[in-house]
């Protein structure tokens, strides 16, 4: 990378704290700037690498969700499509639980629709 391209961050710690980063980073023998900048990297790799699945947060909220409907076993694949990446979050999605998901999300969606009624009543 370009010396250019490069840019700083800082970030305000407790004494405590600083004191435990620092002692961490003796012990395991790495920077205190390298650990945070993996960290960072970490936790943004959804970011940098657009087809990665956050294996923290569950369903990925980005991509496209779809269904593909398997006429000899009688089930769905459930895929994620980021466009460039297309991955499957399950091969063996049964009718019963598409019917269940279908009813917890009109479940959900009409409670959200109910509170967004009763603010707006409210304001």
């Amino acid at each position: 990378m370009a010396e250019s391209e490069w840019t700083t961050t800082s970030v305000k710690l407790e004494r405590d704290l600083k004191i435990k980063l620092t002692d961490f980073c003796e012990r395991e023998g790495i920077s205190p700037n390298k650990l945070i900048k993996g960290l960072i990297k970490k936790k943004l790799e959804f970011m940098l690498r657009p087809g990665t699945l956050r294996k923290d947060k569950g369903v990925p909220a980005t991509g496209k969700h779809s269904f593909e409907y398997s006429v000899s076993e009688d089930t769905f694949i459930w895929n994620l499509d980021f466009g460039s990446q297309k991955h499957i979050l399950s091969k063996d999605v049964s009718v019963d639980f598409l019917e269940k998901m279908k009813a917890s999300i009109e479940v959900a969606l009409d409670e959200r629709k109910k509170n967004k009624q009763s603010l707006e009543i409210k304001q």
